[in-house]
């Protein structure tokens, strides 16, 4: 399943012509952040999709007939709609990965000094 956000706009037809394919929410939350040309990439705070489901039977086929909120705080809102995604991801498992790897690469640096001075001392 593609994973799909659209901005929120005055009708469903608006902010379907705004819908853009993205990896996940990493990638949906730099597109809003960039999305406005007046403000700084700050402007939007805390944005997360709710795992909430919400039926749209008017949808296009790649929505399969859901969505889920995009919200964000900004201008003293909080939790205020910003768009809407087709898919939910909580963001913990992309910081989950993000952090095993950075551990994974410090491991690396660390040990691989003293496993090439064991490697010498065992041959």
């Amino acid at each position: 399943m593609k994973k799909l956000f659209r901005f929120h706009r005055g009708s469903l037809d608006e902010s379907l012509a705004t819908t853009v394919e993205v990896s996940g929410l990493d990638e949906l939350r730099k597109i809003v952040s960039e999305s406005i040309a007046w403000a700084d990439r700050d402007y939007y705070k805390n944005i997360c999709i709710q795992k909430e489901v919400h039926n749209d039977p008017r949808l296009p086929s790649g929505w399969n007939g859901i969505s889920h909120y995009v919200v964000a705080d900004f201008n003293g809102y909080k939790e205020q709609c910003i768009g809407m995604s087709n898919f939910y991801e909580s963001g913990f498992i992309q910081a989950g990965a993000n952090l095993g790897f950075a551990v994974g690469n410090f491991m690396k640096v660390l040990c691989e000094p003293a496993v090439k001075f064991i490697d010498k001392l065992v041959k």
